[in-house]
């Protein structure tokens, strides 16, 4: 009976597996045995030759299993005596034990293999565990020691770290120190940030900067109270707020951390009055106000501010800055700090006193004068008195009113006292190096040097332009070429001045000057000596419209010169220019018939009169 192809490969496949996971001949007959039957049916049931040795000699039945050098071999089909166990056509191999064994002794060699190497590193890990037992009793011994040294060096670092503290305290006040003295010793020039242009009738009093972009300013008249937020690059108002109370006198504020404070004193409420306000970009809003009264005191008070720039404590200054109290945030308890030491038998000790401001990077508080400023470290020592010039960027300095150091500059601003010779009331504001000194045009030599003054009636901070050995500066405002001629003055050059617009104001010469009129008209000239060029025309009548001029020169007693020609800026019989004395030069004729009165008393006339053809 032969079998076909496919039943037969099943048949190999039953028995291949079989035969592999067999333990004994037994166990794979039967495994055939049910596999077969499984797969192919009942009447497939192979069995094992007996003996099962292989012989030519025998005839096998088909599925039977053979033995032939360790191999298997089943029949195919009836097996005739004579065929070879090699003729496929009869007998396939299903089972190769050689293979199998040596697969089998392969791997027994690696694991034997893997199983030494474990062993010898086991052997030596026991080693290295004994080894790091000795070391771990000796770092243990170790330990203990250093336990004792440092609980026996605990007290020491103790008293270290206390040391340590007190040396940092040391070296801050040093470095304090070391920075207050940048300050320099007097402040001859600034650099001019803005201008802002008030009423007649109103003061700036207090003001600091508020962060980088702003500064503000507390102004009053009979009828207003305010504080004002201006951009610092721009001099634009950026918001102002009303505090409602005209008798209020705001003549110090402080800033820290949004946070701006406006003090003072009051004629309608007891003692002084404390204002804060909260700051909010460019915004303002009244957070609460408070007045002495709840200390128990009555006085002014003329200074306030947070006390080491933290947010626990205020400082507060008394009336004339003498007594400095600790107050807490609530500001419900004050503390005395102390009291300064107001310098004596200098020339700048009579100023008026201002304000007071305190910078804990220089740990200095800065109290304000009229015309200087005194410097005290954090623990209210007196340090130096410093100097303020009478021009700033030729701007009269006149009243500064609060001195304050944030981000490495001073800074400062004034209020206006000078009001007859100016274009428009114009207190200013000024940041200035610690050491005090700008870059400035001074000319370096007497006559052969000069310094060109141009009025164009808009510039509103003083431009100067170092051109040596002649320097420029462009004013705006009639009370700075005065200004100007008192700063760039210190060599005595010769100043020209030339009218690029007209004015109604006059003009105060504090120099020689030569004028050129430049065809515009001017409200007159206030001369406090020197020699002084204008421009006169025989076809003009009147000095205001003058092109070509007369020689003035004033070395005394007053000299006042009238005009008889009505005109736009000067109706007839005015007065045209002040002077101080000395001899009166004219160009022609024409300029003394346009003069009316020379002086209104004759009696006191001390000065000739010199016409020049």
């Amino acid at each position: 009976m032969a079998i076909d192809k496919n039943t037969m490969d099943v048949i190999k496949a039953v028995v291949a597996q079989e035969l592999q996971k067999a333990t004994s001949l037994k166990d794979a007959a039967q495994g055939i045995a049910k596999g077969v039957t499984q797969y192919v049916g009942a009447r497939y049931v192979p069995l094992f030759a007996n003996p099962a040795q292989w012989s030519s000699e025998r005839e096998y039945e088909p599925l039977t299993i053979v033995l032939y050098q360790g191999n298997s071999f089943t029949s195919m089909q009836y097996v005739p005596i004579g065929i070879d166990i090699t003729n496929e056509e009869f007998w396939a191999q299903t089972g190769n034990y050689n293979a199998q064994i040596e697969q089998y002794r392969q791997e027994v060699r690696e694991y034997s293999k893997k199983v030494a190497t474990l062993e010898n590193t086991q052997t030596q890990q026991g080693a290295a565990i004994e080894t790091l037992k000795s070391t771990t009793e000796n770092l243990g011994n170790s330990v203990n020691a250093l336990n004792t040294k440092v609980e026996t060096q605990g007290e020491t670092i103790n008293v270290l770290d206390g040391r340590v503290d007190a040396l940092d305290t040391a070296v801050d006040g040093i470095k304090a120190s070391d920075k207050r003295n940048l300050i320099a010793d007097r402040i001859s020039n600034a650099d001019g940030k803005f201008r802002a242009h008030i009423a007649s009738d109103e003061d700036w009093q207090g003001g600091c900067p508020v962060g980088d972009k702003y500064y503000a300013v507390y102004y009053y008249s009979d009828t207003k109270s305010r504080v004002a937020l201006f951009n610092v690059e721009t001099g634009d108002t950026v918001t102002v707020i009303d505090l409602g109370d005209p008798s209020f006198h705001g003549n110090n504020m402080s800033y820290y951390n949004g946070e701006l404070i406006c003090s003072g004193s009051s004629k309608t409420s007891r003692g002084s009055l404390i204002y804060f306000l909260k700051v909010n970009g460019g915004n303002l809003s009244l957070a609460r106000t408070i007045d002495s009264g709840q200390f128990g005191m009555d006085e002014a008070c003329w200074g306030f501010g947070h006390y080491k720039d933290d947010d626990e404590h205020y400082y507060w200054a008394t009336e004339y800055l003498t007594q400095f109290y600790y107050v807490n945030k609530s500001c419900t308890k004050k503390t005395l700090i102390g009291s300064v030491e107001l310098p004596n038998n200098t020339a700048y000790s009579n100023s008026i006193q201002q304000a007071m401001s305190y910078n804990k990077e220089y740990d200095v508080f800065i109290s304000s004068r009229s015309n200087c400023f005194n410097l005290y470290d954090g623990e209210l020592h007196y340090i130096k008195t410093v100097p303020i010039a009478d021009t700033l960027n030729c701007i009269w300095r006149e009243e500064i009113e609060q001195v304050t150091l944030y981000n490495g500059k001073l800074w400062m601003h004034n209020n206006p006292l000078i009001r007859n010779y100016s274009t428009y009331v114009s207190p200013a504001v000024w940041s200035v190096e610690l050491q005090g000194q700008m870059s400035q045009g001074y000319p370096t030599g007497g006559w052969s040097t000069g310094v060109r003054i141009l009025f164009d009636n808009q510039t509103e901070i003083p431009k100067v332009e170092d051109e040596n050995p002649i320097t420029t500066v462009t004013v705006g405002n009639t009370v700075d070429v005065g200004a100007a001629m008192t700063e760039l003055g210190h060599s005595t050059p010769l100043f020209r001045l030339t009218m690029l617009a007209s004015t109604p104001y006059i003009i105060f010469l504090p120099k020689y000057a030569e004028v050129n009129l430049n065809e515009k008209t001017v409200g007159g000239f206030e001369v406090r000596g020197g020699a002084t060029f204008y421009g006169a025309s025989a076809a003009f009548h009147n000095l205001a419209n003058a092109k070509q001029a007369a020689l003035f020169r004033a070395v005394g007693a007053p000299l006042t010169l009238y005009t008889e020609i009505t005109s736009d800026i000067t109706a007839g019989g005015h007065r045209m220019v002040d002077m101080y004395g000395g001899v009166l030069c004219l160009r022609n004729q024409n300029s003394l018939n346009n003069l009316k009165n020379i002086q209104p008393s004759v009696e006191d006339r001390s000065f000739g009169v010199v016409v020049i053809e």
